[in-house]
């Protein structure tokens, strides 16, 4: 069979040929569109692998976060969950999350998160929630339930899994402007509040765990995560993370409203490009979102030279509030897919 192969193939280009004889010899294959565009992450947290956020804490110093697909939990929850990280000298942290077109969800947190009871110190680890929290929703402004979770916990040299755990968590989402290091940008915040509760004998010992865990995340559309500020149980599970870079990521073009004249923001190009990567390459990328962009009317992106740029336009249509754009560039091979932010803002 493996011999025969090429005289099959020149039988199908021999025929494949005298239909095109028969055609009037046109060779030229139509060109195909591109699919209709299909919003694949949230547009507050799109994630990619591969890349990474840099973030400064006042509370641990220089973090690093990266997004790591989880193919275990992602076949147990049957939807892409990826670990996005919270990485520190000194300290881990984690959130479990997947994101698509009308939520951000979490499934699971490892910290370890400090518990105490009866005046003893533990930690719980890979906490996972039997059903996941919302943490952010385009359908609604609030979120709550109940769930059970799962979990390791330790103390001195000892560990337990535990599995009888109870959560209860409300979440509030608002629309505010984040002004930070890295730059002004407007944000969905999502404000949480999970009460943790058990009743376990372990270690030889009746304990009671009583505790609360509060976060707030502040999302950017097309970059995802610029503040981390939580509260896990103890003082010295606190973060205050403030994103300072993108790395192997598009950076943010900003433009001042300007009278209703836009102008580029100083430091920002109208070239999408990555740091020490150069210009996003219209030969390896699409850019699968422009239809919807450019419908927008006051923004337009535009592919020359092998790059892509965009403008603005003064017109009656030109937002006048701090207003983002999410545009995503598809990998023409791999169908990799990278976010970018553009930010209009305002006086």
């Amino acid at each position: 069979m493996i011999q025969t192969r090429p005289l099959a193939r020149s039988l199908v280009l021999l025929c494949a040929g005298t239909l095109l004889a028969a055609c009037g010899g046109d060779n030229t294959p139509t060109p195909q569109p591109d699919p209709p565009y299909e919003q694949m992450f949230n547009t507050y947290l799109p994630l990619a692998v591969g890349a990474s956020l840099g973030y400064q804490d006042s509370n641990v110093g220089s973090i690093e976060s990266m997004h790591i697909l989880d193919s275990a939990l992602s076949q147990n929850a049957g939807a892409d969950v990826y670990e996005v990280t919270f990485d520190s000298a000194n300290n881990t942290f984690s959130f479990f999350m997947s994101s698509d077109a009308n939520r951000i969800r979490v499934f699971g947190i490892d910290g370890p998160i400090a518990v105490e009871s009866g005046g003893v110190q533990y930690s719980l680890d890979n906490l996972r929630f039997a059903s996941p929290l919302i943490m952010q929703s385009n359908s609604s402004n609030q979120s709550s339930g109940n769930t059970t979770a799962t979990a390791v916990i330790r103390s001195g040299g000892l560990s337990a899994n535990l599995s009888n755990i109870t959560i209860s968590y409300q979440t509030t989402n608002l629309d505010t402007t984040y002004y930070g290091s890295y730059g002004t940008l407007p944000v969905r915040a999502a404000l949480f509040r999970a009460s943790v509760n058990a009743s376990i004998n372990v270690f030889g010992q009746s304990i009671t765990i009583d505790e609360t865990l509060t976060n707030t995340l502040l999302f950017a559309k097309g970059i995802g995560i610029v503040r981390h500020a939580g509260t896990y149980v103890s003082t010295e599970d606190q973060y205050n993370s403030e994103l300072t870079s993108l790395n192997n990521l598009p950076r943010t073009i900003w433009y001042n409203y300007n009278n209703g004249n836009p102008r580029l923001a100083s430091g920002s190009s109208n070239t999408f490009q990555i740091n020490g990567q150069g210009n996003i390459s219209s030969n390896d990328y699409r850019l699968a979102n422009m239809d919807e962009i450019n419908a927008l009317r006051w923004i337009s992106v535009q592919e020359g030279s092998g790059r892509y740029t965009v403008s603005l336009s003064g017109n009656s249509s030109l937002p006048t509030t701090n207003t983002s754009v999410e545009v995503v560039f598809e990998h023409k091979v791999t169908e990799r897919r990278l976010s970018a932010n553009v930010t209009l803002l305002a006086p």
